[in-house]
């Protein structure tokens, strides 16, 4: 009876102690780094990147473009595709960039990049936003992509990414 008695007392502090710390534990799971890198994580990653035989296309290139004041990444992102077209040619060359209005970036900078950029090889990322809408409250699904306005979008062609995106809570 007296070990039933020790039993029960500890098992009563273990949970009047342990109730709030899991709770704060799973109160602030949204700090766990880990939780947030496997996101987006699905069983097809495993398939298609572990059991599915693999086939190494040796003719596609990624680049990381790095990121220095917006200016300067503008100007280098193109003389690179300038440079890239000129001596390589390439089928496609697809930006993961948005490239967001910035007043602080000249005007001819812009215009240099939304030249580069229009071409019929040129694939662009967008990422999409919901809104809801007030007249009828709604859900409404926005495109998120490059705000340079002088791109023509009738040959640059546009595809949806989710990389980099935080599951919904």
């Amino acid at each position: 009876m007296n070990l039933i008695k020790k039993f029960l007392k500890h098992a009563l502090v273990i949970a009047i102690l342990g109730y709030p710390i899991y709770h704060l534990l799973h109160t602030l799971h949204v700090l766990n780094p880990l939780e947030k890198e496997l996101a987006d994580f699905k069983f097809s990653d495993i398939y298609f990147g572990h059991i599915q035989e693999e086939i190494t296309d040796k003719d596609i290139y990624l680049i990381d473009i790095g990121s220095k004041d917006n200016t300067t990444t503008r100007s280098e992102i193109s003389d690179f595709i300038n440079t890239i077209n000129k001596k390589y040619k390439p089928k496609v060359i697809a930006l993961d960039v948005n490239f967001k209005y910035d007043s602080s970036v000249s005007d001819d900078v812009n215009t240099n990049l939304s030249k580069s950029i229009s071409n019929d090889n040129i694939v662009m990322s967008y990422d999409l936003y919901d809104q809801v809408d007030s007249s009828d409250m709604s859900i409404k699904w926005y495109k998120n992509g490059t705000e340079l306005k002088d791109i023509d979008w009738s040959i640059v062609r546009d595809g949806f990414t989710n990389n980099l995106v935080a599951k919904a809570e």
